[in-house]
This record gives C-alpha cells, sequence and structure tokens, in this order.
C-alpha cells in the first residue's frame, strides 16, 4: 500500500502528529518570544556573530510556525495532503539547528584548548548532518508517494551523534573543572553553569534520540515523527537563548559582586563566576571559557586557599 492510500483510509495517522506538532509549536514561540526580548534587552554586550545567528534562527522558527498553520489548514480541508511544509522539515530543521550547533562547537573547541582532535570530529559531523539533511530533503521532493512501498532514505544519525558529542563534551570539561575550585561562590557559579549546560542540551539532544528511534521503529505505520521532528529545530533556537541569557545572568552577577583571584605576573580581577581574564575578546565574552581559565591559573599557581563564607581566594 501506498503513502497517499495510508493517508487516504487512516487521515488521523497524519492530521494527529500535525496539529499536536502545530500546537507545541505555538507553545514554543510564546516561549522564544520572552527569551528574544530578554536577549535583545541586554544585546550590547554580544558581538555581531551572535547577533546575526540569533537574528537568523528567530526569523526561520517565525516562518516554520507559520508554515505549519497553513499547512495544517490544508491537511484539514483536503484530509490528505503532504504539503511542501513537510517535505521541508529537514531543511528548516538544519537551518535552526546547524548556527546553534556550530555555535556551541566553537564553545567546545574553547574549552578544550583549540583542540584539533575536538574540533576536526565535531566539524565533520555538522558537515555530514548538512549533508543528509540535503539528501534527504531532495528524496522527499523526488518521491512518489502514490507508489506502493518506499525505500528508506538516510536516516537522522549523524545530527544525533552530534548533540550527544557536544553536550557529553560541555559536560565532562565542567564536571571535571569543579573538583578544582574551592570557593562556596565559585562553587554555586559552576552548579549555575551545569545547569545551563543542561537546560541547554539536553531537550534538543534527547528529540533528536526520540525523533531517530521513531523513524527507524514506526516509519512505515505511523507519522509521529513528524512531530518530533517539527518541534525539534525550536529546541535548538531555546538552547541557544537559554545559554546566551544564562551567560548575560552570569555577567551581571560578576559585575555587581566583588570577588577576586589574584597571580603573580598576572593580576586579573575575576568576577563571581572566576571569569575575567585578559585573553582574547570572544574569550572573555563567554563564562564558561573564562571559567575553565580561572580553573587552569589556581591550578598552576598553587594558590594558597582561604575557606570561607565571604572570604576571597587568593595566590601569592
Amino acid at each position: 500500500m501506498s503513502v497517499f492510500d495510508t493517508l487516504k483510509d487512516h487521515p488521523g495517522l497524519f492530521i494527529g502528529p500535525s496539529v499536536f506538532g502545530l500546537l507545541a509549536q505555538a507553545l514554543q514561540m510564546g516561549v522564544l518570544v520572552d527569551q528574544s526580548a530578554e536577549f535583545w534587552y541586554r544585546a550590547d554586550n554580544e558581538t555581531t556573530i551572535v547577533k546575526l545567528i540569533v537574528a537568523f534562527v528567530s526569523m526561520v522558527a517565525i516562518f516554520q510556525t507559520s508554515a505549519s498553520f497553513y499547512s495544517v489548514w490544508h491537511s484539514c480541508i483536503t484530509m490528505v495532503s503532504m504539503t511542501w511544509v513537510e517535505k521541508m522539515t529537514n531543511i528548516i530543521n538544519l537551518w535552526m539547528a546547524g548556527p546553534v550547533q556550530a555555535f556551541w562547537i566553537w564553545r567546545c573547541w574553547m574549552l578544550t584548548g583549540k583542540s584539533l582532535f575536538t574540533i576536526i570530529p565535531l566539524v565533520s559531523l555538522l558537515l555530514g548532518s548538512v549533508a543528509t539533511s540535503v539528501v534527504v530533503t531532495h528524496g522527499v521532493f523526488d518521491f512518489n508517494f502514490s507508489s506502493p512501498g518506499s525505500e528508506r532514505g538516510p536516516s537522522p544519525t549523524l545530527p544525533v551523534l552530534l548533540d550527544l558529542s557536544l553536550t557529553s563534551i560541555l559536560l565532562v570539561v565542567l564536571l571535571r573543572s569543579h573538583s578544582y575550585i574551592f570557593s562556596r561562590r565559585f562553587r554555586k557559579t559552576f552548579r549555575r553553569l551545569v545547569i545551563i549546560s543542561w537546560e541547554a542540551g539536553v531537550p534538543p539532544c534527547a528529540c533528536g534520540v526520540a525523533t531517530l528511534v521513531t523513524y527507524i521503529i514506526c516509519r512505515n505505520t505511523s507519522f509521529w515523527n513528524l512531530f518530533t521532528q517539527a518541534i525539534l529545530g525550536k529546541l535548538y533556537v531555546m538552547s541557544l537563548f537559554i545559554t546566551l541569557n544564562g551567560r548575560a545572568d552570569l555577567r551581571d552577577a560578576r559585575s555587581n559582586t566583588p570577588f577576586a583571584i589574584q597571580a603573580p605576573e598576572r593580576q586579573n580581577t575575576v568576577g563571581a563566576a572566576g571569569m575575567m581574564f585578559q585573553s582574547s575578546e570572544s574569550e572573555r565574552e563567554d563564562p564558561l571559557v573564562q571559567s575553565r581559565q580561572a580553573c587552569k591559573c589556581c591550578i598552576a599557581q598553587e594558590p594558597k586557599v582561604i575557606v570561607g563564607e565571604d572570604q576571597h581566594l587568593v595566590a601569592p
């Protein structure tokens, strides 16, 4: 039986996931509007590249939601359809996920000391994800839905592997650095960084895994993979806003809290996150990178630690 015949006989298999996907996207857009307003209110401290990424993925998210409204309306009128919106789902998700994943790859590269062993595999996975999305989209547009049977195309394995790799690297680096933190305030800041990493990395990663599982298991019997694909792209955009807004919160807390680490021949003022070292502009902007550098400085200089509720961490 062809896909077209299946939709004719069981329209609910297609309309149900589409309607639920539209409702979920509407809720996501509400969250994104709030996150976007918070970001642009404090966007003066962000670089031009970050602003362009945020503007681009936000416009794509709005476009996807508008197109989903059209698709659901068209499906309810015709009772069976496969519009260009569903056919372009993979490439639309790529437009939202690609810039965000590139941003996370850059963060992982900075946190691992600009290691080639980190950047090369991650960039390869990203390029493979781009190629997979293009091939899948091209195949969907060329596919004859009225013919019986279907050939299995590339599965979304590479994007899932990339998400798992990025999330794991960020969390491992943070957890390893946590063992070298002696100040109570610094520990609180690191706990906040770990929470931000979980909030930003886990939802799109989990949704990507769910998309892969439903695609492999239920591809020929159910269309619920359309639901997970519909919400996946906006989860990447939300993760970007969580990261940027969390970074801004830490920056504000740092500027309002006196807390210092001083080392010989390189005296630097470190805020609540212990993060203000004289390095490149991009590194000064990122609390994750700055925290990692603070830990390395403390370990290298073997500081004498004064532990207390409101005392400072001072190196000789």
